[in-house]
């Protein structure tokens, strides 16, 4: 509320009761008096004596202005995000291969706005509440977290290591700034930031934000974001890794991308 404002409430005499309505900005008319919580600029109207006071329409002016200013702060829009998301979970087990993998991989929701992001956060379990070799997702689109999906067989992950006591912090902290476009800020013009997930492990925890094109990856300043943004955290360590480095990556057959994969019996995968 501008100070003008404020002398002008003082002058009249005109109540800061908080009010649980909102005026139409015309209740002069109707011989009641405006009445404005000074933190939210709600409006409510009630019985008032100072309706003939000359100053009385210049106030009632200056906080129909005020409510306009404040009307997109006040908004219940949907706010829609750059790009849809898909939270996934998982957990594993030591030993199994990528078909097993996928069948205990379960997608959660997709979000198209910043309300549903949040409805969906706040009705997960954080990393701290699963079981240990549990992982949460969160990625572009509707995108599996799988190495060799043909959108992402190219990338990799840029890995931190976490002590316990700050893996949900890292895990809230990278979410945001994968859906606010902070991480991608981050990465070459020719790579994507596609994905954030959290692993829990017995001693430490892992935080991984997945890239498109790990050939690309030595030009990004990923790993300076997250110093940015997380100034006061101490991660154990903190690398890249490309997916096909991975000894379980398994390869398509006759080097085409496909759906149906050569599984090696017994090959252990995540």
């Amino acid at each position: 509320m501008t100070a003008k404002l404020v002398s002008e409430m003082n002058r009249l005499g005109l109540s800061e009761k908080v009010s649980p309505e909102f005026g139409d900005g015309d209740s002069a008319t109707n011989n009641r008096a405006v009445e404005l919580n000074p933190q939210d600029g709600l409006v409510n109207v009630g019985s008032d004596h100072h309706l003939h006071d000359e100053h009385y329409y210049e106030a009632l002016e200056l906080f129909k202005t005020t409510v306009s200013k404040k009307k997109n702060i006040y908004s219940t829009d949907p706010v829609p995000l750059n790009s849809p998301w898909t939270f996934w979970v998982d957990r594993t087990e030591r030993g199994i291969n990528i078909q097993q993998y996928e069948a205990n991989l379960k997608r959660i929701y997709t979000v198209y706005t910043v309300h549903r992001f949040w409805g969906v956060y706040y009705n997960i379990p954080k990393p701290s509440d699963l079981q240990c070799r549990s992982s949460l997702h969160m990625m572009r689109d509707e995108r599996k977290p799988v190495w060799e999906e043909p959108y992402n067989c190219k990338g990799g992950t840029f890995r931190l290591r976490v002590q316990k006591k700050d893996t949900d912090k890292v895990w809230k902290e990278m979410l945001m700034a994968a859906i606010g476009e902070q991480l991608n800020e981050y990465v070459a013009e020719n790579d994507e930031v596609c994905g954030v997930s959290v692993s829990t492990r017995e001693r430490e925890d892992v935080v991984l934000v997945w890239n498109a094109n790990a050939k690309a990856a030595s030009q990004a300043k990923v790993f300076d974001c997250v110093r940015l943004l997380l100034p006061d955290t101490n991660f154990l360590s903190t690398f890249y890794k490309p997916h096909e480095t991975h000894h379980a990556f398994e390869k398509p057959r006759r080097g085409i991308i496909e759906k149906e994969r050569l599984v090696q019996p017994n090959q252990p995968h995540y």
